[in-house]
Order: structure tokens, then sequence, then C-alpha cells
């Protein structure tokens, strides 16, 4: 299993275990960095070095190059801004649309036998 892999598992239950204690912030953001590791395993998978390190900027770079267009909209859901209520406009589930942008971008998370949550 890669390394961004094992990342993307520990951010992955992190947000649960945030989701679970109420922490909807925390959960997000950790879902956002599990995001950005599947987004480096796709990079290194294809060959392609966008020059960047920071999880967000990672995020935008895919939706801005569009190299995987079926991701592009789910990532948009990872770049939104909460509102005045500390709510994502959407109210969409980051952690679940995760293994969704895994299947978008022919990264294998399999290779844990059961996602926690």
């Amino acid at each position: 299993m890669s390394k961004n892999i094992v990342k993307f598992w520990e951010e992955h239950d992190l947000a649960v275990d945030a989701r679970k204690n109420g922490l909807a912030g925390r959960s997000r953001v950790c879902a956002r960095r599990a995001a950005a590791h599947l987004i480096r395993e796709y990079l290194l998978e294809n060959k392609i070095d966008p020059g960047l390190k920071n999880g967000y900027d990672l995020i935008l770079f895919m939706q801005k190059e569009s190299i995987a267009p079926e991701a592009v909209k789910i990532l948009h859901f990872f770049s939104e801004q909460v509102d005045i209520n500390h709510s994502l406009p959407s109210n969409i589930d980051l952690v679940i649309l995760l293994f969704d942008l895994a299947k978008e971008l022919n990264v294998d998370i399999s290779s844990r036998q059961k996602p926690i949550g």
C-alpha cells in the first residue's frame, strides 16, 4: 500500500471520528486532507507533477486543469467555503464523497478490509 493511501485512510478515520464527536469542521478538514492524498496518488500514478504540496491547492489544480473531468464535479464540494452558520452550502458529507472521488480518479483504496464509518 502506498504512502498516500495509508495517509488517506488515516485522515478518513480522523474525519469519521470527528464527525461522530460532533466536530463537523474538523471532519471537513480531515476529509479535504484525505482527498488531497487521493489526488497525490492519482498524479503519481499518471506521472503528473503539478509542483504543489498544499492539499487545498491540489484540489484547486485538479478542478482547473480538468485532468479527470468527472472528479472535477466531486472536487467542487471539497473547495466550498462554509457559510455564516459554519455549514457547507451544499450540505453534503465530504467523508462519503471520498469514495466517489477515489472511484473517479481510479485510485485503488481497497487494500484495507473495510472502511470505518
